[in-house]
């Protein structure tokens, strides 16, 4: 059966699963996604993506071949016939409603809450099973996010095994010769939907362009590249774009750019500094130097909140409320010194399932259990 045969009449005899993320193709379902493959379950079912425009897309090994787009021969028709027997959705973000009856709907959470999410992120009754990162975010989940007790399960999250794996050498990718490369993960303090925190100020510090300059200058005398990622949804529109030599500002086309995940580059930094984003949960299996900047932070207690104990589970990241403590953090690091080890691998325990490299199976094992495919069970 020749390859134009192949794509004209396979949507029409398999079974679909569909998967989402934001951004598209990555997070948690793309590492599941990729088991699949790996395992050999696109010869049994159809594997597509939603993405951020709407459209249904196949990844192939020349790019992405989309559904409903111009470039398919009978696209509403062939769209339909595809998703009339979609037997399962793998979501990471967005709650998209079951397009069949019999669909199952499995949730694996882009994060593990830190803001207070009660009365706005709620799972919906059509979710079939919430998969979590580990076992200190249980009751909260249950409770903020009324999630049933035997719909949620912390299994530890896919897209963290990359943390297991060698990293890659993320100054590669700057072609810097910096000795220290840390990666700053901002939280969004204006979102982009409208919604806002009580903080004034898009990002920390870095508001003011003077303590810019100065921490520029901090960060080129110890040798070091301050990698600054926003928060996807953060309303960049203020931010002050300068040209720095030691701070540089990316987005997810960095990543998609160099065929690595968000996730992949952290893991070949030597630090990270964050503030009160989920990040922080998952870094923490790096077992590296974590920061954490607090100068609002009496202002994100005040609007949304936190969902949970925000001393107890930050007690394992240093503190930085001004420029100077960013110094303090930067030489540290320069010098080896690290203080908060035993704290960082006790958070670790209670916000991670495992740090054995094994989320990914663990998950795809217990989906591949909800679509009854026994003989796809094991590797």
């Amino acid at each position: 059966m020749n390859n134009r045969i192949k794509e004209l009449i396979l949507p029409f005899l398999k079974p679909t699963i569909l998967f989402e993320s934001v951004p598209d193709y990555a997070d948690n379902t793309r590492a599941v996604y990729d088991e699949m493959v790996r395992r050999g379950l696109n010869r049994r079912y159809y594997l597509i993506w939603y993405n951020k425009d709407g459209q249904f897309t196949v990844l192939t090994k020349n790019g992405e071949y989309v559904l409903n787009g111009k470039r398919t021969i009978g696209a509403r028709m062939k769209l339909l016939s595809i998703l009339r027997k979609t037997r399962l959705s793998i979501l990471c973000n967005r709650f998209i409603e079951p397009i069949c009856p019999q669909q199952k709907v499995i949730f694996i959470a882009h994060g593990s809450p830190m803001k207070s999410v009660n009365g706005y992120y709620t799972l919906p009754d059509f979710v079939d099973r919430f998969f979590g990162q580990g076992p200190g975010f249980l009751n909260m989940i249950q409770r903020d996010m009324e999630v049933p007790k035997d719909k949620l399960q912390a299994l530890g999250f896919p897209r963290n095994d990359v943390f297991s794996k060698p990293a890659i050498d993320s100054r590669k990718l700057f072609s810097t010769d910096c000795e220290k490369i840390v990666a700053w993960y901002p939280t969004y303090r204006q979102h982009k939907n409208g919604f806002k925190t009580s903080c004034k100020n898009a990002l920390p510090l870095l508001h003011d362009l003077e303590n810019a300059k100065k921490l520029n200058a901090i960060a080129k005398e110890l040798n070091t590249l301050l990698v600054l990622k926003p928060h996807y949804v953060q309303d960049t529109t203020d931010i002050k774009k300068e040209n720095f030599s030691n701070i540089v500002l990316i987005d997810d086309t960095l990543f998609a750019k160099n065929g690595i995940s968000s996730y992949g580059f952290l893991a070949g930094c030597d630090a990270l500094v964050t503030d009160y984003s989920s990040v922080y949960y998952d870094f923490l299996l790096c077992n590296k130097p974590i920061g954490v900047v607090w100068e609002d932070i009496e202002e994100y207690r005040a609007f949304p909140g936190f969902a949970i104990d925000i001393d107890y589970v930050m007690k394992g990241a240093e503190k930085i409320y001004t420029v100077e403590d960013f110094r303090r953090f930067l030489q540290d690091l320069h010098s080896g010194v690290d203080r908060l080890q035993t704290e960082r691998k006790e958070i670790c325990a209670f916000a991670n399932y495992s740090d054995d490299g094994q989320n990914t199976k663990r998950v795809t094992d217990a989906i591949i259990r909800e679509l009854d495919c026994k003989s796809y069970s094991k590797a």
